[in-house]
């Protein structure tokens, strides 16, 4: 028995809190693995991830059965519309949540938009109309000159990895509407660092699983165009599990 516990985390709770304010969508979930009732804690990697896997799922399911159906049945049961058993409810398919989650490396998880070897993020331009969709190494001036062949990067990315995604850093920076969070490459870049910091503490050591996102109805909305993602992160710095998902649309 796996006894698992969200776990509060007061200066990374303000930092994501402020990246929802500036436009953020990814959404994150804290739990420690502890001892249970016979004294044993849990070592087994699969299991462990699995259990923070359903974890947020089950926070999502309590969300979006609770607040969003009930302010739903609320309306509608005035006007007349809509009975209780009308209502939508979210579920997770658990079958297909452990049949399909498997062990990723770092540089499919942070994704085409990441040079590992270097711990460089790719930032889309913002300056002008002659950088607006390009992107830079954060470090470089942002001019068309030092523009990234961001195509050939991703091909060449997603050849390496078959079942890629855009990967964690696209997810994080580049939600449907544009995100507020530093005028320069620089500043953006940096903030993206720090919140690997804050997260992760050394790249190198985390652990990542990718799970289906047809597991659960939450990540229909992202299979329109924008995209669906399902991480889970083991942290040893903070020994902490991360659950990380992300779907949304315009």
């Amino acid at each position: 028995m796996i006894n698992i516990i969200e776990k509060k985390i007061d200066l990374i709770e303000n930092f994501i809190d402020e990246y929802y304010s500036n436009g953020g969508c990814v959404e994150f979930a804290f739990y420690e693995i502890k001892e249970n009732y016979l004294g044993e804690k849990s070592d087994d990697e699969y299991l462990n991830h699995l259990m923070t896997a359903t974890q947020i799922l089950e926070l999502i399911n309590y969300e979006t059965n609770f607040h969003f159906n009930k302010a739903r049945y609320s309306y509608n049961c005035i006007k007349g519309l809509i009975s209780l058993d009308d209502l939508p409810n979210s579920t997770t398919d658990y079958s297909d949540l452990v049949a399909n989650g498997r062990k990723i490396s770092l540089e499919e998880f942070l994704g085409p938009y990441f040079d590992v070897e270097k711990n460089m993020p790719y930032i889309k331009g913002r300056k002008d109309n002659s950088t607006l969709n390009s992107y830079f190494r954060y470090t470089d001036d942002e001019c068309s000159g030092n523009a990234l062949p961001m195509n050939e990067l991703v091909k060449k990315h997603m050849e390496k990895f078959p079942s890629c995604d855009n990967g964690f850093i696209y997810a994080l920076i580049q939600p449907p509407y544009s995100m507020s969070f530093g005028e320069t490459l620089k500043d953006r870049g940096e903030y993206v660092l720090n919140f690997f910091d804050l997260l992760f503490d050394n790249l190198d050591k985390i652990v990542v699983y990718k799970w289906s996102t047809d597991c659960n109805p939450y990540f229909n909305a992202g299979k329109e165009w924008w995209g669906a993602y399902f991480w889970t992160v083991y942290n040893p710095v903070k020994d902490i599990y991360i659950g990380i998902v992300a779907s949304t649309t315009d």
